[in-house]
């Protein structure tokens, strides 16, 4: 079943790093994933709300940004005080 809620979102990539959560972040920074959530009963507001947790946890972990994909990661990390930390309900 795939991932639904924004807590479950928060729960998987919280236990991603390295390679893993690298190449995650890649696929879910595309116009599939997007077309995937919706498909599955997602909302569109949530898609970049999803990838911001992944954006987050790279900054978390000390790595560097994807370049390209749907959404410009930079200009996301840049608003990272928006976000929501990890962690908290």
């Amino acid at each position: 079943m795939p991932i639904q809620t924004l807590p479950e979102w928060e729960a998987y990539v919280g236990q991603l790093s390295g390679a893993d959560l690298w190449s995650k972040t890649i696929a879910m920074n595309t116009q599939r994933f997007a077309d995937s959530h919706l498909a599955n009963g997602g909302h569109i507001d949530e898609v970049p709300q999803i990838l911001g947790l992944f954006v987050r946890r790279i900054l978390q972990t000390e790595g560097k940004l994807p370049e390209g994909g749907t959404f410009n990661l930079a200009h996301m990390a840049t608003q990272e005080a928006r976000l929501r930390p990890l962690g908290d309900a």
